[in-house]
């Protein structure tokens, strides 16, 4: 399973064939690290010295918010977005909260659309996507000014490198390109003739890693045949023993800053739905069901060198975000789960784990109340770094000592 990846992953982006020797078959994958991260009050090592506190909870009576994304374009300009439900009503609304000072003061507002994935691109220009339009903001938020969304197609990111070239992609096996800042958006051509059935495809991260090389990555699901007859809670046994089905990774990469696009596909086990990349080193999660002993995945690949291997994967810890860190190693965010119940829609404790090195890692410290289903990441370098949940909370690195 991790072989066929690994090889995949290594011929991408570069000009020789891996060389990576194959294992046998028999070998099982075992948890990595083998021993689970060490706790803060036990580790004398720096990231044991920092904790995770509240900088923001969304607390009301009669309504809730879940946070869809939440990003920062330097130390002190951040954002975080989603939808607010009024739980007499049932209505719901866009929302917004703004920061100028990292954190220590949010300003809401409302949101016209459905705020679904945020990016900031260059000289601090705010790209939102919503369940409707495109939204573009030279004023870091404050101001919006409506744009397209392609046609008939479910968009849930956008990537720009500038104020007029991005890509939008999503649902569906096509991406598009626009040049001229979201006005008109033209199908990709090398994903039109991609012969996958387009219900069953998707597009998860693309991540620029110099100016003229960049990957998207993907996965083409179909529909299992031997649906089971109960929910995987009602039988976490049968769920765990029940035999997981190979599906398609999608590998897009181009090498002249988008112009054209080599598509590639690999089968393997788990969809990957996070690229993270800092220089030459990326992040990708893979996210499992319960029919696997470990509910998530996180690879690293040096794009430099062609080579990729697994950093994290422990049955009880469901990673949703990562950060490659500029120095090394990463910072993980997701939940700490039960066995064969990792994907139930149940709140979850928060479980931050962070590595210098890849190798030592290290449960840090995170406020008792912070939980959900969803976590993402922010950061802008490893002394700045923010946590949202999508139960309205977000939290702020604190070091400490």
């Amino acid at each position: 399973m991790i072989l066929d990846r690994r090889s995949f992953l290594a011929a991408l982006l570069q000009p020789a064939p891996p060389t990576a020797k194959k294992q046998e078959r028999s070998e099982r994958p075992g948890e990595i690290p083998s021993i689970p991260p060490v706790r803060a009050s036990e580790s004398p090592l720096t990231p044991a010295k920092s904790r995770w506190r509240p900088v923001f909870e969304f607390d009301e009576m009669d309504r809730s918010v879940v946070f869809n994304d939440c990003r920062f374009a330097t130390a002190d300009r951040g954002i975080a977005a989603g939808l607010v439900t009024n739980h007499r009503s049932g209505s719901t609304e866009g929302y917004a909260v703004l920061t100028r000072n990292g954190g220590e003061q949010w300003t809401p507002l409302k949101i016209k659309d459905a705020p679904l994935t945020l990016f900031w691109g260059p000289n601090a220009a705010l790209w939102m996507v919503g369940e409707d339009d495109l939204w573009y903001s030279a004023e870091a938020g404050l101001v919006w000014e409506k744009r397209k969304l392609p046609s008939g197609a479910r968009i849930l990111r956008v990537h720009f490198l500038d104020d007029q070239r991005g890509w939008a992609y999503g649902a569906g096996k096509h991406f598009f390109y626009t040049g001229d800042g979201g006005r008109k958006w033209d199908k990709v051509p090398e994903s039109a003739s991609l012969d996958l059935r387009d219900e069953y495809t998707s597009w998860s991260a693309l991540q620029f890693i110099t100016p003229e090389v960049a990957l998207m990555v993907g996965n083409f699901v179909p529909p299992r045949r031997d649906r089971q007859r109960f929910p995987d809670w009602m039988n976490p046994q049968d769920a765990i023993g029940r035999r997981l089905i190979p599906t398609t990774t999608l590998a897009a990469e181009t090498r002249d800053g988008g112009k054209t696009w080599k598509i590639h596909r690999s089968s393997s086990f788990g969809n990957v739905v996070r690229l993270r990349v800092s220089g030459n080193r990326g992040l990708l999660i893979y996210h499992y069901n319960n029919t696997f002993e470990f509910p998530s995945e996180v690879m690293e690949v040096d794009f430099s060198t062609g080579k990729s291997w697994p950093i994290f994967r422990r049955k009880d810890i469901l990673v949703y975000d990562a950060v490659p860190l500029a120095g090394g190693g990463a910072v993980l965010a997701g939940f700490t789960v039960p066995p064969a119940m990792a994907f139930l829609p149940v709140s979850r404790p928060l479980t931050i784990v962070w590595s210098e090195n890849d190798q030592d890692w290290i449960r840090q410290r995170v406020h008792y109340r912070a939980a959900g289903k969803r976590a993402i990441l922010a950061a802008v370098s490893s002394a700045h770094m923010w946590c949202a949940t999508d139960e309205g909370m977000i939290l702020k690195l604190i070091r400490e000592g």
